[in-house]
């Protein structure tokens, strides 16, 4: 366009320098002024110079006419020469004016085209301004309502602006800006170095995603992502553009994440996730370790009796005292569960560590207005053992705690090979017992129950038997124990109240003036499907339930006394009585006869053993006897062996008795002999 407006300018300038040419050349004065001196110096010198040469006027006269005709046609001549000068040159000037207008026309026309080209640029610019002041528009909405805090800065670190979201997020306004933001809003945890930060921008041009901790104006510090772009032009000096997100909730909420998967919710250790990274990292570097498996005996009773708000509050207790252990790391489990890690094989260092765990079940444990004692049994596995895995670990672990419970509690065992094998016994044993109760191998067994006085028996006691060649070694009570640890004795107690209740109902006329008693474990007892089990058998069967009584162990009873008390009651409204088995065994509580309502006390064979010395034992069975007397409970004496024992318990008011001086239990068979021979 501008190349345009200077090829026309000039030619203006033409047309004007010829225009004024012509006005200069073409003036008529000048024929005017040439012609007015011919002619005067014609006039003034002709005559004369006639004069001079004819002396003869009328020569002189005639010449005079001649000269005047002479200088007509000369100033023709002239007149025509100059005239047709003249109308050469206007000729040539009218030529010229003609292409100069011409020219000038198609200047005209190329005016008008820039014309119309300039309005259109007009029009072009209008609307790239209006749509400017849009974009400006639009930036500014964008850059002043961005959720990314936005900061423009100079090489130096000179902020040179920032946007609202900024200030929204680090708290800094207008009046930051001029100032060097590194100053202001850098960690002393960050180490920045600025021109090295700029070098690496130069060589980029931009620096996508980097994290950095920022101070804001309140002191807070909060984690941002960044992105920088470096802004390069001719003639200023660079600028950048910075762009800031704000991750600290949502780091805050990953910590949380990541808390909730590591940490217990309870204690706040780390749990078996962390746990297992650790030992499968300990097993790959092949680094020596020791493993506690803790659990706390009995726990599930400060929860059944005070409830879990005490039970966690236990769980923190004991946590902080295995947080802080020296050269080893503690995790929760689960339940009542602990695990600790100790980087060491160390003999002296196990057993240090071993000793201040089971130290733990001497002290007093203050829970708010509750009093708790415990006692803790562990597990050990060491990396001698060369595991595989960490579910080697944990399995060897299972087996070692399992271990120290079945010997008592209150202790810890290692884990051999030979606990292995114990435990494979054990899986065999189960199954077994799975089996038997399939097959019916069990049998139900007989001991009567004699009557002091005259030596006659109208009750028996209905005992468990398992003839099986592969586990004679093991008596009946540690069949019991082992099935109650495996869940397996709610099975076998239902087995052995079917069983019995079919025999009753099928020998009516035997059973008829025969009193049964039938042993129930501690979980049947406190099963809530017990009493409903038992009012179908009753309906099934149409026994007799006041010929039944159900005998319970003292540990059936502590666990929830209310809880004791309401089955009782239920046994004694459908007709069944209750014995109190065992006494003397466990927590030999008297409060319990007063407590509970006992038809019958059965006094352990602990007891009997020791009267006929007539010491302690004679003693305390003397009072227990005067005590049940006066309760209205029947006693029977257990395990009778002599009949010095039996004549002893009879003077002391003993009612009942049984044990192997009167009989041995037996198969219904010889049972239906004994009362034969009694009719």
């Amino acid at each position: 366009m501008e190349k345009k407006l200077d090829h026309v300018h000039k030619k203006l300038l033409n047309h004007q320098e010829i225009t004024h040419i012509s006005k200069k050349e073409y003036n008529p004065w000048r024929i005017t002024l040439v012609y007015t001196i011919i002619g005067v110096l014609w006039i003034l010198f002709s005559d004369g110079i006639l004069g001079m040469l004819v002396q003869d006027h009328q020569v002189y006269q005639e010449m005079q006419l001649y000269k005047g005709w002479f200088y007509v046609a000369m100033t023709s001549i002239l007149f025509y020469y100059f005239a047709s000068l003249n109308n050469n040159r206007v000729f040539q000037l009218n030529q010229k004016i003609q292409d100069k207008n011409e020219e000038l026309l198609a200047t005209s026309e190329e005016l008008i085209a820039i014309d119309d080209e300039l309005v259109e640029k007009v029009k072009s610019l209008d609307k790239m301004n209006l749509e400017l002041q849009k974009q400006k528009k639009y930036f500014d909405l964008l850059y002043n309502n961005s959720n990314a805090a936005i900061m423009i800065w100079r090489t130096t670190g000179e902020v040179v602006d920032l946007n609202k979201h900024y200030y929204e997020v680090l708290g800094y306004d207008e009046s930051f800006v001029g100032e060097n933001w590194i100053e202001y809003t850098r960690t002393s945890i960050e180490d920045f170095d600025l021109s090295t930060f700029i070098d690496r921008l130069y060589k980029k041009k931009q620096l996508i995603n980097y994290e950095t901790r920022m101070r804001a104006k309140d002191g807070s510090v909060r984690d941002m992502i960044w992105n920088d772009v470096l802004m390069e032009t001719k003639n200023e000096e660079p600028l950048i553009v910075s762009f800031g997100i704000d991750v600290t909730d949502e780091h805050k909420q990953q910590q949380k994440l990541i808390e909730m998967a590591t940490k217990d919710p309870v204690t706040g250790l780390d749990n078996r996730v962390v746990f297992d990274t650790k030992i499968e990292a300990l097993i790959e570097e092949q680094k020596p370790y020791t493993v506690y498996y803790i659990n706390i005996d009995y726990f599930k009773d400060l929860n059944d009796i005070h409830g879990h708000d005490y039970g966690d509050l236990f769980l923190v207790a004991l946590s902080k005292t295995l947080k802080f252990l020296e050269l080893s790391h503690a995790y929760r489990w689960q339940g009542d569960g602990f695990l600790i890690i100790q980087e060491t094989v160390d003999e002296e260092k196990i057993q240090k560590m071993l000793e201040y765990i089971l130290n733990l079940s001497n002290r007093k444990w203050e829970l708010v207005d509750v009093e708790y004692q415990m006692t803790l049994s562990v597990g050990v596995v060491t990396s001698l053992m060369s595991q595989k895995n960490v579910s080697e670990v944990l399995k060897q672990l299972d087996i070692a705690l399992y271990k120290a419970k079945a010997n008592g509690r209150g202790r810890y065992e290692f884990y051999s090979q030979e606990l292995l094998e114990e435990v494979f016994f054990r899986a065999g044993l189960e199954k077994k017992i799975n089996n038997a109760l399939l097959e019916n191998a069990f049998e139900l067994y007989y001991q009567p129950i004699f009557n002091l006085r005259e030596r006659t028996f109208n009750a028996c006691e209905v005992l468990l038997r398992w003839q099986d060649t592969t586990h004679k070694d093991m008596n009946i009570g540690r069949l019991i124990e082992f099935a109650e640890q495996t869940g397996q004795i709610l099975r076998i107690d239902r087995w052995v109240i079917e069983k019995a209740f079919l025999r009753i109902s099928a020998e009516h006329e035997i059973f008829s003036n025969l009193n049964v008693s039938i042993n129930i474990s501690t979980q049947t007892f406190n099963s809530s499907k017990f009493i409903p089990y038992l009012v179908e058998m009753v309906d099934l069967y149409k026994i007799n339930t006041k010929r039944i009584s159900f005998e319970i162990t003292e540990h059936s009873i502590i666990k929830n006394m209310t809880k004791a008390k309401e089955v009782m009651s239920q046994l004694k409204a459908i007709g069944f009585s209750v014995s109190l088995d065992d006494f003397g065994t466990r927590y030999s509580s008297l409060n319990y006869l007063s407590m509970f309502p006992f038809d019958v006390l059965k006094i352990d064979k602990s007891y009997i053993d020791d009267i006929l010395d007539k010491d302690k034992g004679y003693i305390i069975v003397k009072q227990l006897l005067s005590l049940t007397e006066a309760l209205g409970i029947v006693t029977v004496a257990e395990g009778i062996e002599h009949e010095a024992q039996s004549v002893l318990l009879h003077d002391m008011g003993c009612q009942f008795g049984q044990g192997y001086h009167f009989a041995k239990p037996m198969p219904y068979s010889e049972l239906e002999k004994q009362i034969a021979l009694k009719e």
